[in-house]
């Protein structure tokens, strides 16, 4: 078994350096050097490392003797899946719907994939299947907060913390790689999509922290509650004002039979007064 394991890792790591090693014959910068790959293909052949590493930690953990000799291992491995999942299957999801429908709303394809798995990977965490002993106290009397050592746990702080900066970040920064052109043109939707895009993580995780999405900072009670509040507020004001550009007026503007400003006076204390 262990031999079928060490040929496994060969394999991929063989594979995994063939790739980044045939990419830039292969998908070159359009705006660069014709050796030169663009950032977008940087981003994909990273994307494709994380995938073989998972695929990795996924079959070291079918081999029954690793976690029985080799208990941190096989921790580790469970850390690499929970940590990369939410990331890296809501990347190759929004890479496969590129190539389907273009790149022009794959920020918004990806805002979706990455919460349905953020919600499912980066919620409450669980304990460790791999724990020989020890227990582990989650959550409080509110289930606001985390208590304990996290050792026990199948994520880390570290890896819950870099997913949750990911789900917050990765969105926005996919609209600017992509309509950057039109943004720095003060294009008034696209800046909306980008503010639409840069809120909308946050008041998913304002909402979600009653049920422990922010257990790795270590907060709970009136602390947890502040930052939840705050975080909620900042991000609906963003989230409405994105709406409104985005959605309302650049969909259904031709329908506001009211000249501006008095259409946005009209509109924006409606939204706010709905989303309140």
């Amino acid at each position: 078994p262990a031999a079928s394991l060490g040929v496994a890792w060969a394999f991929l790591a063989t594979a995994n350096a063939a790739q980044w090693f045939t990419a830039p014959s292969h998908v070159a910068s359009s705006t660069a050097a014709p050796t030169v790959p663009s950032l977008i293909n940087v981003a994909q052949q990273l994307l494709v490392s994380l995938l073989h590493l998972m695929v990795g930690a996924w079959f070291t953990l079918q081999f029954k003797f690793i976690p029985v000799r080799y208990p941190a291992i096989a921790q580790a491995c469970e850390h690499v899946l929970f940590g990369l999942c939410p990331l890296v299957c809501a990347a190759v999801l929004t890479w496969g719907a590129m190539l389907a429908t273009g790149a022009a709303a794959a920020p918004f394809v990806y805002l979706c994939m990455s919460s349905v798995f953020y919600l499912a990977f980066g919620i409450m965490p669980q304990p460790s299947s791999f724990q020989r002993a020890g227990r582990v106290a989650i959550g409080g009397g509110n289930k606001l907060g985390f208590r304990g050592d996290a050792t026990g746990l199948a994520s880390t702080r570290a890896g819950a913390a870099a997913a949750a900066f990911a789900y917050a970040v990765l969105p926005a920064a996919l609209q600017l790689a992509i309509h950057l052109g039109p943004i720095l043109r003060l294009d008034t939707t696209e800046i909306c999509s980008l503010l639409l895009l840069g809120t909308a993580p946050m008041v998913v995780l304002a909402l979600s922290a009653p049920y422990g999405s922010l257990w790795w900072l270590g907060l709970e009670g009136f602390s947890l509650d502040v930052l939840r509040h705050t975080a909620l507020l900042v991000g609906l004001i963003g989230l409405v004002a994105g709406f409104e550009g985005r959605v309302v007026f650049a969909s259904f503007g031709q329908y506001i039979h009211v000249p501006s400003p008095w259409s946005y006076l009209l509109v924006t204390p409606a939204l706010y007064a709905g989303a309140a």
